[in-house]
């Protein structure tokens, strides 16, 4: 690749190479829209029919058969997926009739690096119209440099690609390690004394820490449903605060939102959520760590059985809020080691999750580069060699 700033001229959408041409991409594609899919659908079929959001089903017949490029008519906007092989669409969703020179990989590039919303026709529902699709401009090289900058954007598709199943299976064995060291299927090396049944009272400590609202703003934390985990409110004004009293947590508390704790509304507060506040309906929990710690529940908390326990102490059936009963939340009872190997457990599982976070790391780090990359090449900043 070569870096250079003669050799443009002024367009419609700035400067771009002098061999380059502005195009509207319907110029360059025809948006066609899918079709009913219930006329077609059949259990295991060769070809896949496709939504916005994936794989719906399954047909013998196809709508297209040559490279593709889709985007989502209506809901799901911003998400360009191509095709290179038969496939059957959906009315939601768009498909593209590529003309000749035009390079399919090259134009999924350009589909990525396009702000969908932009164009977005709804207040409600996202939807887009072929028209306005078609009326799109675009800087267009010529059929060798498309070539030559969709192989070199291939390159880290296949990187990021390769890193997307390294996580998918991390994952699972995560899930698999788990499931198995928590429920003592699989036991550390070294411990063999039986698990007993513990009452979460002797291992947790209800510690509400009441504190007069602030007079000026403040932190707030809430938290996720299905164990997500904790997320700011920062600056919060105590003007739109009704509440006169509110309660600060401290690093290692279990914190629970009784609303939604039957949803796995849970979990343990780490050293950046310390000192922030939460309302009366936040309890939070310190460890009895002659009985439990923090490390071994911030993965048990996870696991379905204890989702489970919190459906069974959260009645009710309008809608989702359904109140966790705290007095019943202590009398449940878990069968769990003893604190050495809830260490040796934790140790284990920890390093199995920070080996997940290096790959999503690193696959964060590829995204930013071709992201960077795209923006170069397919405005002509860069330029690639012929």
């Amino acid at each position: 690749m070569t870096k250079t700033n003669t050799g443009y001229k002024q367009t419609l959408i700035g400067l771009i190479p002098n061999e380059w041409e502005v195009k509207k991409l319907g110029d360059i594609a025809k948006i066609k829209h899918g079709k009913d899919q219930k006329k077609v659908e059949i259990e295991n079929g060769k070809y896949p029919i496709l939504g916005t959001g994936g794989e719906i089903g399954r047909t013998d017949n196809f709508l297209y058969n040559k490279p593709s490029v889709l985007i989502g008519r209506k809901g799901t906007i911003d998400k360009p997926r191509f095709m290179d092989t038969p496939f059957w669409t959906v009315d939601t969703l768009f498909f593209t009739e590529i003309s000749d020179g035009i390079e399919p990989k090259w134009l999924f590039n350009v589909f990525q690096t396009i702000d969908w919303y932009f164009y977005n026709e709804a207040s409600g529902v996202p939807s887009l119209s072929g028209s306005t699709i078609s009326a799109i401009p675009l800087a267009v090289p010529p059929h060798p440099e498309q070539q030559k900058i969709a192989a070199i954007l291939s390159t880290w598709d296949m990187a990021i690609d390769n890193y997307n199943a390294i996580i998918e299976k991390l994952k699972n064995r995560n899930k698999g390690l788990a499931q198995q060291l928590l429920t003592g299927k699989i036991r550390v090396q070294g411990f063999e004394k039986k698990w007993k049944l513990t009452p979460l009272n002797e291992c947790l400590a209800f510690t509400p820490r009441q504190v007069l609202k602030p007079v000026g703003n403040y932190l707030a934390l809430g938290l996720r449903s299905h164990g997500k985990g904790i997320f700011h409110k920062n600056n919060i004004d105590p003007v739109d605060v009704a509440m006169d009293f509110l309660y600060e947590v401290k690093e290692n508390d279990l914190i629970i939102n009784i609303t939604f704790a039957w949803e796995q509304a849970v979990a343990i507060v780490s050293k950046k959520d310390e000192g922030g506040l939460v309302s009366h309906r936040f309890p939070t929990y310190t460890f009895k760590t002659e009985k439990a710690i923090p490390e071994f529940f911030r993965h048990y908390i996870m696991q379905k059985y204890f989702k489970f326990l919190m459906e069974l102490i959260s009645p009710g059936g309008a809608g989702r809020n359904r109140v966790m009963n705290k007095t019943d939340f202590l009398k449940l009872e878990i069968k769990i080691p003893e604190v050495k190997e809830q260490k040796a457990i934790s140790r284990i599982l920890n390093t199995a999750t920070t080996e997940l976070k290096q790959y999503q790391q690193k696959l964060q780090t590829l995204q930013k580069q071709k992201k960077g990359l795209m923006q170069q090449l397919l405005t002509g900043k860069t330029r690639v060699k012929i």
